[in-house]
Order: C-alpha cells, then sequence, then structure tokens
C-alpha cells in the first residue's frame, strides 16, 4: 500500500469520525475536517481512490437506518400528538 492510498484511506475514516473526535479551539469544542486533494499524471494510479468509499460505507449505511428510525418515530408521535389535539 503506497502512501496515496494511506493519505485516502486516512481521509475516509477522519471525515467518519467527525462527530466522535473533538478538539477545543478558541474556546469552542470543534470537529477535524480532512480532506485530501491528490495530484498526479494521468495512468498514476489515482483512480483507486474511488474505491476508498467502500471502507466507509457500512458506516453511512447505520446512520442512514438510524435517521430513517427515528423520523419513522417521529411521525407516529406527531401523529398521536395531532390527534389529541383536535
Amino acid at each position: 500500500m503506497c502512501i496515496r492510498d494511506r493519505l485516502g484511506a486516512l481521509t475516509a475514516i477522519g471525515a467518519s469520525m467527525e462527530r466522535y473526535v473533538r478538539c477545543p479551539y478558541a474556546g469552542k469544542l470543534q470537529s477535524p475536517c480532512l480532506q485530501s486533494f491528490i495530484v498526479a499524471p494521468s495512468a498514476s494510479g489515482k483512480g483507486i481512490l474511488s474505491l476508498i468509499r467502500l471502507l466507509v460505507e457500512p458506516i453511512h449505511d447505520e446512520i442512514r437506518q438510524q435517521v430513517a428510525t427515528e423520523v419513522k418515530a417521529y411521525k407516529k408521535e406527531k401523529a398521536a400528538y395531532d390527534v389529541k389535539r383536535a
């Protein structure tokens, strides 16, 4: 694994840890924002970085499922509230 691959993996994993990693800065807790820009000549293997997303897809899918569950619960509670109010 070359430095390009490690940098891509670090960026993907770092982006997924945003809500869990915080550091104090200017009196406030800040979340890191990791980004990387890979500049290299054609045919130097930059395309392999598109597979890095496979590292974070399970995290993304879990978050989407949690959000869907919470939205469903919210809608159910709101419907019950609206019935009581009417």
